[in-house]
């Protein structure tokens, strides 16, 4: 009996079987507080009980969204200055470091330097105090450009975009400069088309990182009306007693709709739509772009 089901079961099955469930059960475990927030949020409390854990609406009643998108002013708000953010510091943050890392794989004097100055950065910061005064000193305070230059250019990316670079064949960097092309029409030409999966792989982790900045607007920021979404959720979950008729007035809903958790709830899961809209289309590129950008050191 024994040897018919050691025959029966290949090898490895029993672990496989395992690996399987233990992931299942983990992805529940990760999956349930989304589950929670989203089917609360469009619940309709007003006639049914708020306690326990939502995993199916009760009742359906999106009208918060309706007023925190159309009627509200402080979410638009902030959402709009959070996708500014975003873009526009993914866009700026990617050119630049690829630009920088690009030069770094080329040789000249002081080459040497540069790469242990950038190197430095991963390991010390200026701090908070520092950072804050050369941002006074830039007349950034106040201003949304505040939220994406201090941050806009990390060493640890930039290394991983010079360690894909160096793996591109040299060939085809010669024959372009041996037509008469510059090195940023190789740069522009060659380079980035060869990087699109650590390019993205870039841009996901720097458009996520600017997406969840909540701090930078707090030290930065005096009008809240220009604060972004992820600091506007952190405003609204540590205001934990905040009434019901502020929070009226915040999403412009009839108070008998809403309480402050319904509120949170569905600020945060507006919060969470552009990441996983974004995420898809960058995670064919993630883990090869990882991967190999940093087999290379």
């Amino acid at each position: 009996m024994r040897q018919f089901f050691e025959k029966r079961i290949r090898p490895g099955l029993l672990f496989d079987i395992f690996n399987v469930m233990f992931f299942i059960i983990l992805s529940i475990v990760f999956l349930a507080p989304f589950i929670h927030i989203l089917m609360y949020s469009v619940s309709d409390i007003s006639h049914y009980s708020t306690a326990g854990l939502f995993l199916l609406p009760r009742g359906f009643d999106p009208a918060i969204y309706e007023a925190l998108l159309l009627k509200g002013i402080r979410i638009p708000n902030a959402l709009l200055t959070s996708l500014f953010v975003a873009i526009s510091g993914t866009f700026l943050g990617v050119l630049i470091s690829s630009m920088l890392a690009y030069a770094i794989t080329k040789p000249f004097k002081g080459r040497g330097v540069l790469v242990v100055l950038i190197f430095f950065t991963m390991m010390f910061s200026g701090g908070m105090v520092p950072t804050w005064l050369v941002v006074r000193g830039l007349g950034l305070l106040d201003s949304r450009c505040a939220l994406v230059l201090p941050g806009m250019v990390t060493g640890f990316y930039v290394f991983i975009l010079r360690n894909f670079i160096q793996m591109l064949p040299e060939g085809l960097e010669e024959s372009v400069l041996i037509d008469g092309g510059s090195y940023l029409t190789v740069f522009f030409k060659i380079v980035l088309p060869l990087s699109k999966p650590v390019i993205a792989t870039v841009a996901l982790m720097t458009a996520v990182g600017y997406w969840n900045d909540y701090f930078s607007s707090i030290i930065y920021l005096f009008d809240t009306q220009k604060w972004p979404l992820a600091t506007l959720i952190r405003d609204l979950i540590n205001r934990s007693q905040l009434s019901v008729m502020e929070g009226g007035v915040v999403v412009g809903l009839d108070v008998n709709r809403l309480d402050n958790v319904k509120i949170k709830s569905a600020t945060m899961v507006i919060s969470m739509i552009p990441v996983l809209i974004a995420y898809p289309f960058a995670q064919k590129y993630f883990e090869r772009g990882m991967i190999i950008g940093a087999i290379k050191g």
